[in-house]
Formats: C-alpha cells, sequence, structure tokens
C-alpha cells in the first residue's frame, strides 16, 4: 500500500476540520440553550425566595394572631368565673343575712 500524499492527507485534515467545526457550532448551540435555562431557573429561584419570605412573615403574624387571640380567651373566661364566683358569693351571702 503506497503512503499517501501531502494533498490526500491535507482533504482528510479538511473534512476532520468541517466535522469538528460541526461538532463545535452544536456544542455552541447547546451551551446557549444551557444559558437560557439556567436564567430562567435564577429568575423562578428568586421567585421563590421572595414567595419563601412573604410566607414566613404571614405565618408569623398567624402566630400573633393566634396568640393574642388565645389570650383574649383566657381573659374572657377569666372574667366569667370572676363573674360566676360574685353571683354565688352574692347568693351565700344573701341566705346568711336571713
Amino acid at each position: 500500500m503506497p503512503a499517501k500524499t501531502n494533498t490526500e492527507t491535507i482533504r482528510e485534515l479538511e473534512k476532520a476540520a468541517v466535522l469538528v467545526e460541526e461538532k463545535l457550532d452544536g456544542v455552541r448551540r447547546e451551551v446557549t440553550r444551557l444559558d437560557t435555562a439556567h436564567a430562567k431557573t435564577a429568575d423562578t429561584l428568586a421567585q421563590l425566595v421572595t414567595q419563601v419570605a412573604i410566607l414566613t412573615e404571614k405565618v408569623a403574624d398567624l402566630k400573633k394572631s393566634q396568640e393574642e387571640s388565645d389570650r383574649r380567651r383566657w381573659t374572657l373566661w377569666l372574667a366569667v368565673i370572676g363573674c360566676l364566683l360574685t353571683l354565688a358569693a352574692n347568693i351565700v351571702l344573701s341566705f346568711w343575712r336571713k
């Protein structure tokens, strides 16, 4: 088998260079697609962080509201118990005076 001439070798190298350029173009398109996807992901993540911060504030507000509601409920129950004890004491005193 005779050795390849320089012209044949150059043609093979040119074909290989074309193939490499085509693959490189494909890789560039893929990188561009990934950059776009990354930007969308970053935007979505920023929105999620904002939503989590808002939800955290709302949960804190709900906890405060619940604590305030519990405090008011206990105050109401104490007032009712105080009224009942006063009524009972007045009934006992009215029977005791007679």
